[in-house]
């Protein structure tokens, strides 16, 4: 499906938590669209782009800021919802606070994830934002509230505990050379428009699992602000671009929950990799609301050998009564179930497109399942 959406002229963009997929995709592009390559590698130290998360170019950029911080708060919540008392009410608010001051800096090098220990450690630093920050409220609360509050709350005692959260992407050389620098800025939005072929190759191998999932929530995150930029474009001329997440269960934050929800109409598709249910609620990250948007929102289900547990789940959400069959594929056959017209159709049994040979020119293959 991918690679027969960028032979049509698509708009594409594949997140791969490993590299060898998007290293195949890479390889098999066809030379009349290398053009529209944007190729990231967050594993490599050559990395060509930049993810600018803080620059907020749209209508309302007021409403920008509060939804990224709004994210970022949500993000470290999930992270830390084993222990409710490492993001509360004061945690909040001064992160808070410090993301709205960065997106607010007049200079565009001090806009980045990069210069979050600064405002809240560097008095000269966070002072030289607030000359230039427009936004009263946010003034206020540095120079009348953080400035003025004693005790555990106080300045000096909140920094520590709040940088080192934010230190686990800034201290890796890797993933400090995605969110700052002088790299060309990452444009989601135009590359939607442009049909752009966007190919993310995370490598949680190289840069660690938290890193990849850090990561690859800014990458949503980015993801969610370019297509609700789109609310002010007419209907008919939000440009499709469709997007790819292989291991799904790596990026299956809250945030995922939310572009399952509602980055449909803004002309997004998803198509969603990974390997079983489980997978999507079970461990400290994701939890059943991303299973379940995953499950309500997804028009169309291909589903290939699964365990007795999902078979059971899967059988009555594509109206089968013997949920055997699904542990009796074979290699590259699933049973799918289309929507078409925005009707589901009946749930048939397929066999995918012979695979693709990897790029390396081993015996690996990465099958290209085939839905019509």
């Amino acid at each position: 499906m991918l690679l027969e959406d960028i032979e049509r002229g698509e708009g594409v963009m594949l997140v791969d938590p490993h590299g060898d997929l998007a290293d195949a995709v890479r390889e098999a592009l066809p030379r009349r669209r290398r053009n529209d390559l944007i190729w990231i590698d967050v594993g490599s130290d050559t990395q060509k782009w930049r993810l600018d998360l803080l620059h907020t170019p749209g209508l309302y950029p007021a409403a920008e800021r509060n939804r990224i911080a709004n994210q970022l708060v949500a993000y470290f919540k999930q992270v830390y919802s084993g222990t409710p008392e490492a993001f509360g009410p004061a945690f909040e608010l001064f992160f808070r606070n410090t993301i709205f001051l960065l997106c607010l800096a007049e200079d565009p090098a001090d806009r980045s994830l990069m210069k979050f220990e600064d405002v809240l450690t560097n008095k000269s630093f966070r002072t030289k934002l607030l000359k230039s920050c427009n936004d009263a409220k946010v003034v206020q609360f540095w120079n009348e509230i953080a400035e003025e509050i004693t005790g555990d709350w106080k300045l000096e005692n909140m920094a520590p505990y709040i940088v080192c959260k934010m230190s686990q992407i800034t201290g890796n050389p890797l993933t400090r050379t995605l969110i700052s620098g002088d790299n060309p800025r990452l444009d989601l939005r135009r590359a939607m428009d442009e049909r752009k072929i966007v190919l993310v190759r995370l490598s949680k191998g190289i840069i660690g699992e938290y890193d990849a999932r850090f990561v690859g929530a800014l990458f949503l995150m980015a993801l969610i602000e370019a297509a609700m930029g789109r609310c002010r474009t007419p209907v008919a001329e939000r440009t499709p671009f469709r997007v790819y997440v292989d291991e799904f269960q790596t990026l299956a934050s809250d945030m995922a929950a939310i572009m399952l929800a509602e980055c449909r109409k803004f002309g997004l598709s998803l198509t969603l990799a990974n390997q079983s249910l489980g997978q999507l609620d079970s461990d400290w990250y994701s939890n059943a609301k991303v299973a379940h948007a995953a499950l309500a929102n997804c028009g169309s289900l291909a589903v290939f050998r699964t365990s007795l547990t999902d078979a059971k789940a899967m059988a009555p959400m594509l109206n089968m009564e013997d949920h055997s069959e699904f542990m009796t594929l074979g290699v590259g056959e699933m049973i799918v179930r289309r929507l078409c017209d925005g009707l589901p159709m009946p749930a048939e049994r397929l066999v995918g497109l012979a695979p693709i040979a990897a790029a390396r020119g081993c015996d690996e293959a990465l099958t290209r399942p085939s839905f019509s």
